[in-house]
């Protein structure tokens, strides 16, 4: 599965903080397998977030692209207005589970408005950017995910071609 990061963290952007929340992300794909195509840490600019999504959706056709942070209610918490600026079909169910698997441990995770959305072939899926919760999040999604990919790629439900 070909993979893409955009952590928005504006302090780690200018190299003067540590982008943890990133690096789990990152390491969580890389344990299981998952070619990274593009790690990138962002200042929160709405234009330049977008502008990595579409390229990244758009000419690397990364599979999936993870965006890290930045889902909450403060002001500077873009990700999901950038999320619903460049996607064409919001995938709201992404959201609610990872919610719903945070819940317990981290009960601020509701607070989140982490989202996710298909551009073209490729899902877009906020995380919620608490270090501790990372490997939660993406293991509670981690077996859909092959199915969502052929989904996109016009496989049906049961892995066979769709006829177009």
């Amino acid at each position: 599965m070909r993979v893409a990061i955009i952590s928005m963290d504006t302090v780690a952007s200018k190299g003067e903080a540590v982008d943890t929340a990133g690096e789990s992300v990152r390491d969580f794909l890389r344990d299981e397998g998952a070619s990274i195509v593009s790690y990138a840490i962002l200042a929160c600019d709405r234009r330049a977030v977008a502008s990595e999504i579409c390229n990244l959706a758009d000419h690397y056709r990364a599979d999936i692209i993870f965006t890290v942070g930045r889902t909450g209610i403060g002001s500077g918490d873009i990700a999901p207005d950038v999320t619903y600026d460049v996607i064409e079909m919001e995938v709201p169910g992404i959201g609610e589970a990872m919610r719903a698997c945070l819940m317990q441990d981290w009960p601020e995770s509701i607070l989140s408005r982490a989202t996710a959305g298909v551009r073209q072939e490729t899902l877009i899926i906020n995380l919620w950017g608490e270090q501790a919760a990372i490997a939660a999040q993406l293991g509670s999604l981690w077996n859909v995910l092959p199915k969502a990919k052929g989904l996109l790629r016009g496989r049906g439900w049961l892995g066979e071609a769709k006829s177009r």
